[in-house]
């Protein structure tokens, strides 16, 4: 393939922050002059209009590249939307929930996502990263972006119930690791971080003491601009590079590269 890396942002809990650091990590990466794929697989479609992205009737988005029911699919190009120089986004919307019914019927359903990025790469389009915004649930979508992956990160606030999600989801990647060739690599993520919280400190602890070397030093904090520049349809690189939550993210690029 002609990707560098293709990573799953991915969390079956919701409210942890995994489409804004979708979003402005790819942004940042893009920033950093690296070509980007943000690929949004969660029906919802948060990444999609957090980019200021609205998915017009009759307007293809992913649900058209993936669905088997499609006579001629689109090309990759006909749906892939180049937002600026460096940033690209394949949209979504609520027709994506249809899949997870129609893929019910389909051998090796949970290999279509890393079918079409094969297509992709066979495309002119080049990209230094694909990043897959995951749906918050452990389903048949989630199931195709960790099969498509290289590696996985995982944003985690701080929260008592987000430990407790964090066994399920790893259960899940040792279930995913034993269909593929090479296992898949898990990074976390604290994000939502509120410095004046003490609870916030032990639960930092505890997934530092989880995913040890696996943990970005990196930190993000909770930051209202970044709420602001999901309103405004633009990623944080765009709405506020001068803030303290674009420097979280692009440190966070920094520092995965």
């Amino acid at each position: 393939m002609n990707f560098l890396r293709t990573i799953a942002i991915a969390n079956q809990k919701g409210g942890c922050g995994k489409t804004t650091t979708s979003i402005n990590f790819s942004a940042c990466l893009s920033f950093l002059q690296k070509k980007v794929l943000l690929i949004d697989l969660d029906p919802q479609g948060h990444s999609t209009c957090g980019l200021g992205v609205k998915t017009q009737k009759g307007m293809p988005t992913l649900y058209d590249l993936l669905t088997p029911l499609q006579g001629v699919a689109p090309s990759p190009s006909q749906v892939i939307r180049n937002l600026h120089q460096d940033l690209d986004l394949i949209p979504c919307n609520s027709s994506l929930n249809a899949l997870e019914e129609e893929f019910g019927f389909m051998p090796n359903y949970h290999l279509k996502l890393r079918d079409l990025l094969a297509r992709i790469a066979e495309s002119e389009q080049l990209y230094d990263f694909v990043v897959l915004d995951c749906p918050p649930n452990l389903g048949i979508l989630t199931w195709n972006a960790l099969s498509a992956a290289d590696e996985v990160l995982i944003p985690v606030e701080p929260s008592f119930f987000s430990l407790h999600g964090l066994a399920k989801i790893s259960e899940t990647l040792q279930v995913v690791n034993r269909s593929r060739e090479t296992a898949i690599e898990v990074h976390a993520l604290v994000t939502l971080f509120d410095p004046e919280m003490i609870f916030s400190q032990e639960i930092y602890d505890e997934v530092k003491a989880h995913f040890r070397d696996r943990l970005f030093t990196t930190i993000v904090h909770q930051h209202v601009s970044l709420k602001e520049a999901a309103a405004a349809g633009q990623s944080i690189a765009q709405y506020a590079p001068q803030s303290q939550a674009f420097q979280d993210y692009l440190n966070l690029a920094v520092e995965y590269l």
